[in-house]
């Protein structure tokens, strides 16, 4: 979707599984006149979009990201709504929440909270997350200049600026984003080799000493923070399509 209007930039918001073709946007973006872009996307959106950035020749671009949304088949998320509701085509909202919930809205105005270790992981198809996506090309996303999302965290959203750039369009948001700092706890190894094992698999069994690696000058995060509003309308998600 691309929008122009700022007060409709809320109607974007919102978590959508699936597949989408954020990046067939952007010549018509451009063959529209504009110069300057905000992109919000997933990691292989956005890895896709640096290595075609120097080609678009826009003037500017800010790119925002969140954790991967879980690509999968339409077939596939509506098998997830089967498997969550009796009545899944009564479902109208899905957000996979900060506090390690998921919410459901129907459209009779029910609002269901399911928390993540009840979901019925166990009994979607085995193709549900393909492969590729299992080994992201930029899992820890350092290829955006703000990166907003809530997997792995506390109970909120974590906000991650890389570059000073980018701090500044932050600033312009003044108290309409408050700020703690980031915490660190869990054991992360166990996660760490699983993706390392994905990784392998999906080099066919050849060796691989690491992921691909793009030419260009990512640098270091520039700030780390924790947004301390909960998750719900305040989340910022990807404004995808109706088939994403």
């Amino acid at each position: 979707m691309l929008v122009t209007d700022p007060a409709a930039l809320a109607g974007c918001r919102r978590m959508r599984m699936g597949y989408a073709t954020l990046l067939a946007l952007l010549e018509p973006a451009r063959a529209r006149g504009f110069r300057r872009l905000a992109i919000i996307g997933i990691p292989c959106q956005v890895y896709a979009l640096r290595a075609l950035e120097v080609e678009l020749g826009f003037e500017r671009l800010c790119v925002i990201e969140t954790p991967c949304s879980d690509n999968t088949a339409t077939e596939n998320l509506h098998v997830f709504l089967d498997l969550l509701s009796d009545r899944p085509e009564t479902i109208t909202y899905l957000e996979f929440r900060a506090d390690h919930h998921v919410e459901l809205r129907f459209s009779d105005g029910r609002h269901e909270r399911v928390p993540f270790l009840q979901l019925p992981i166990s009994k979607l198809p085995r193709d549900f997350f393909p492969l590729t996506c299992r080994t992201c090309v930029d899992y820890t996303n350092v290829l955006v200049d703000i990166m907003v999302g809530c997997m792995g965290g506390q109970g909120q959203q974590w906000l991650l600026v890389r570059n000073e750039r980018r701090q500044e369009l932050l600033d312009l948001l003044g108290d309409a984003v408050a700020l703690s700092s980031q915490g660190s706890a869990g054991k992360r190894q166990g996660a760490v080799k699983g993706f390392l094992a994905n990784v392998q698999r999906a080099a066919g069994g050849l060796p691989l000493k690491a992921m691909p690696v793009r030419q260009w000058s990512t640098g270091c995060p520039w700030a780390c923070q924790t947004l301390a509003q909960p998750a719900g309308d305040r989340q910022i998600a990807p404004p995808f399509g109706q088939d994403r």
